[in-house]
């Protein structure tokens, strides 16, 4: 392909369609610097779990009010020093690589969310699970940001719970070996 500006390809598994949990980390170059998001998808307060590409759309919704759009805040803070206009010159100075590791315990919720007993079995199962990534992308993040204050464009999440078991050491170790964690 000739010419980079009148062309883009998004390629993909029809998996990044299918909800489940997962870790996610946007990679983000800007010339020769590089600049990285952590999340994780899993609902906090409903038993749902979006798919990865259903999430990515959040992330760059451009709502004044939306509450999804950490990524879109963090880049035009970061990456663009404070600059809140982008404008085409500005989007093509990026190459963005989105990484995604799919985990497994995401259950389609079978019933009416309006009437959602949390003390069930079935939504506390969910909660398990989604409690588990939610720590992974706390200690994700707590690490890097740490190391990396300039380069993490996350906004802080809380502290982690370090006194319970990282069940995803190597989706641990992947993310900060791409970031280049020593």
């Amino acid at each position: 392909m000739g010419n980079q500006k009148n062309y883009s390809c998004i390629e993909f598994s029809g998996l990044a369609l299918h909800p489940t949990f997962s870790i996610y980390l946007f990679e983000i170059e800007k010339g020769k610097e590089k600049f990285f998001y952590v999340g994780m998808t899993g609902d906090g307060h409903y038993p749902s779990a979006r798919s990865i590409l259903h999430r990515l759309a959040g992330h760059i919704d451009l709502g004044k009010k939306s509450t999804q759009s950490q990524f879109m805040k963090g880049l035009k803070d970061k990456v663009f020093k404070g600059k809140k206009n982008l404008t085409a010159e500005d989007w093509e100075t990026l190459h963005i690589k989105l990484h995604q590791w799919p985990i497994p315990g995401f259950e389609p919720w079978e019933g009416d969310l309006k009437n959602l007993k949390k003390e069930s079995a079935p939504y506390q199962k969910y909660k398990a699970t989604q409690t588990e990534v939610l720590n992974l992308e706390k200690r994700l993040i707590e690490a890097l940001k740490e190391k990396y204050p300039e380069k993490i464009l996350n906004e802080k999440r809380g502290k982690a719970n370090l006194k319970s078991e990282n069940k995803y050491p190597s989706i641990y170790n992947d993310i900060k070996d791409i970031v280049g964690y020593e």
